[in-house]
């Protein structure tokens, strides 16, 4: 009952609460010698810990999740933890690592005949190559993923591996087709009743509309989907809604107004205990306030960020860091003058 109770508190973004139920589960597993209850409860407090950004104790939680599983023989459940720690690797930046593993996950799930857990490893596989910038072979994957999910009728699978199709095109500067998948996903959710897969769908399909330089259909479409994660008490799905239309407001509106979505999302963000967003919404923050003349709230609010980058073994630290350095070295602007400007870009890493 406390797992299952979790598991709700998890789709509901209440990270926090999941953590707490599903740590007493443990302890209530471990008190009775249940193996197999310890092993899933580390499984799933570790996916617990990589989305509230805590990566490294992720890490260890499905280590002793898959030497669990091990233990008992249970195949199946040492490739769900596998494929969690993968992710978390590649969260911390080891993406190498998190290409093995998957690749392994996937061996695992074939030589079973596990099709369900092939498509899940062929779309981690995927997302990971899109990020370390192998748009082709992420393409190819995804691909695969997609035909195995439309021969079982995975309506939320077929979802997932659309946008992933969409971010791929993205990436690659074809935001039309992006818009394309991005569209078919999110017809595809709402015809399902996938209202997770429905907010996340109108956000992807938002970006490429800001790409496309349709800011207006851009903000609709951002508010659209900020409204449904509100609506359904995904506060992590609300947090990254308000950062894209934070950075797009930076763009295209005032300084201010951005300043204001992007404090937003930082007590949302805090308020879930999920630094890595923390990170960015800081980040954020700091370039309004630098728009906006003030050099020192933007230092501070670099300076947090980065150290928060640097605590969760993020990727993002590097470019913070030399952000960081260039403004500290940047020449006062004159009176009147424009202080130096950033890009808005603001990282992304949706859940598959």
């Amino acid at each position: 009952a406390l797992c299952d109770l979790g598991r709700a508190r998890h789709a509901t973004g209440d990270y926090r609460a999941a953590a707490e139920l599903y740590e007493e589960a443990l302890a209530i597993h471990q008190k009775l010698g249940d193996g197999h209850g310890e092993a899933n409860d580390l499984h799933e407090l570790g996916r617990i810990r990589l989305l509230t950004g805590e990566i490294q104790e992720a890490a260890w939680l499905h280590e002793r999740a898959v030497a669990a599983f091990r233990s008992l023989g249970d195949r199946l459940g040492e490739a769900r933890a596998l494929c969690d720690l993968g992710r978390a690797r590649h969260s911390s930046g080891d993406s190498p690592a998190a290409v093995e593993m998957t690749l392994r996950v996937l061996a695992l799930y074939r030589t079973m005949g596990d099709r369900r857990g092939e498509a899940a490893a062929l779309h981690d596989l995927a997302y990971v190559l899109d990020d370390m910038g192998d748009r082709e072979g992420a393409g190819d994957f995804y691909q695969e993923a997609l035909s195995i999910y439309e021969d079982l009728n995975s309506v939320q699978g077929v979802a997932n591996t659309l946008r992933g199709l969409g971010r791929v095109r993205h990436a690659v500067g074809d935001h039309r087709a992006a818009a394309e998948l991005h569209q078919r996903s999110l017809d595809t959710c709402r015809k399902a009743g996938s209202r997770h897969g429905e907010a996340d769908s109108l956000l992807g399909l938002g970006r490429a509309r800001d790409a496309l330089g349709d800011s207006g259909d851009a903000v609709a479409l951002y508010r659209q989907a900020l409204a449904l994660y509100q609506e359904i008490g995904s506060r992590v799905g609300e947090t990254g809604a308000l950062l894209a239309l934070g950075a797009l407001t930076e763009r295209t509106a005032d300084p201010r107004s951005a300043l204001l979505l992007h404090q937003q999302a930082l007590a949302l963000a805090h308020d879930t205990h999920s630094p890595l967003n923390e990170a960015r919404a800081l980040e954020g923050a700091a370039r309004c306030a630098l728009a906006l003349g003030d050099s020192a709230a933007a230092l501070a609010g670099l300076e947090d960020a980065l150290a928060l980058y640097r605590r969760l073994g993020s990727p993002a630290a590097e470019d913070t860091a030399a952000r960081l350095s260039a403004l500290r070295t940047a020449p006062a602007p004159a009176t009147g003058g424009r202080p130096p400007q950033w890009s808005t870009s603001t990282p992304t890493r949706p859940a598959p």
